[in-house]
């Protein structure tokens, strides 16, 4: 089970991995570091986060989404952390070692070290199996990185570096990556760099990725380690910023603040941002007995969802309703919910399963043949599908 957890708590961007690829970087020049973030992705539910310290605990200031999973974090101490979606790395040496207490594993690093050094002791320490496709980096108020791939941990002490979703250790030539944000960025500092606020803006702005229908560069953060203060960036838009003095903020007691509130006058991000939750909203009607039961109200929210940019994003608002459904054992209205989404998501063999699967409890075994046999063209090698498909062929006369 924590095998699971942990593979599901960092995944929660990999999908994105093939259209985005979030950036970092830090510069340190006489004594003064300086770290950046752009947070890439799709959920335009940003939230930032504070809990307070106590006797036990750092105080510790987040960055992430609605599900308020860390993607990023500083604590009081000047540690800096964000986490990046990779591709498939073996974990290979964990034996021996223990397993995390809790999938809260990067709350206790930040809860808990003040330094790269400590953060590496409690790495070095961890089965990291259920971690083979994230990576991490962190830096400290020194200046130092450490990067975590895979089961390699390294502490680094570069006066300025740039990371993305690529494997460092796999790149020695980094003239190679073809990411071209990345190179973008290398391009920027080879003219001159400094640790002013306009230059790390300038180069937040060089890294950053955009889309015409919200996908990118959600927000971004710019961290003065030696002042305590962050720069919080929306939406691509590095005009405007709001200044969070860190230790004011931990002062007060834990709160959560909706990042897109904070900028009222980024109209392409309100605009982003009201779409989004317009179609959650949408989607969770299908939810309801008054709209499921209603053929007029199913062919209105088709309509709408024709409309939408990258339907496929909302995929897990889809799986929830027709979750519901299922969890209540009303297969007739879960089955109207996977219909709808058999329309958006029509390469999806495990729609069609469900579909079959709902159709069989119903005893409408013509109709449960038939969704088995959609998803088996779609995986003909799926032997459990087989095996469905030999099920119920006996049950029809």
């Amino acid at each position: 089970m924590r095998r699971y957890l942990l593979i599901m708590i960092v995944l929660m961007q990999s999908i994105s991995l093939s259209s985005f690829a979030c950036s970092m970087f830090v510069i340190k020049m006489n004594g003064k570091v300086m770290v950046g973030n752009n947070e890439d992705f799709w959920n335009q539910n940003s939230r930032m986060w504070f809990e307070r310290g106590n006797d036990t605990n750092l105080g510790v200031v987040y960055f992430g989404f609605d599900d308020l999973w860390p993607q990023g974090a500083i604590n009081e101490k000047g540690l800096v952390f964000d986490g990046f979606a990779m591709p498939y790395l073996e974990i290979q040496k964990y034996e021996g070692k223990d397993s995390p207490e809790s999938g809260d594993f990067l709350q206790l690093i930040m809860r808990t070290c003040s330094n790269v050094e400590e953060v590496e002791e409690v790495f070095s320490k961890w089965d990291l199996r259920g971690m083979e496709t994230a990576m991490f980096y962190f830096v400290d108020k020194t200046g130092k990185q450490l990067i975590v791939e895979g089961d390699q941990i390294e502490i680094k002490n570069n006066t300025i570096d740039i990371i993305t979703n690529f494997y460092p250790s796999q790149n020695k030539d980094l003239d190679k990556v073809s990411m071209k944000h990345y190179q973008k960025g290398r391009e920027l500092i080879k003219a001159g760099f400094d640790t002013s606020v306009e230059f790390c803006t300038s180069l937040l702005d060089t890294l950053h990725q955009e889309t015409d229908w919200g996908g990118g560069t959600l927000y971004s953060t710019l961290y003065d380690l030696n002042e305590g203060i962050i720069y919080l960036y929306y939406n691509h838009n590095f005009d405007n910023a709001i200044t969070i003095n860190i230790k004011e903020e931990l002062q007060k007691e834990n709160h959560i603040i909706e990042i897109p509130k904070l900028f009222p006058n980024n109209k392409k991000g309100q605009e982003f941002y009201k779409n989004y939750n317009e179609t959650i909203s949408k989607i969770e009607e299908l939810g309801t007995i008054e709209t499921i039961s209603s053929s007029e109200n199913i062919s209105e929210l088709r309509k709408f969802f024709n409309n939408v940019q990258k339907i496929n994003i909302y995929r897990e608002y889809f799986d929830k309703v027709s979750n519901k459904w299922e969890e209540t054992e009303d297969f007739k209205s879960a089955i109207k919910v996977y219909e709808v989404m058999t329309m958006f998501f029509p390469d999806d063999y495990k729609i069609y399963y469900k579909l079959g699967e709902a159709n069989f409890k119903l005893k409408l075994y013509d109709k449960a043949l038939l969704n088995y046999q959609e998803s088996s063209k779609l995986v003909p090698e799926n032997e459990k599908l087989k095996e469905k498909i030999d099920l119920v062929k006996k049950f029809i006369k």
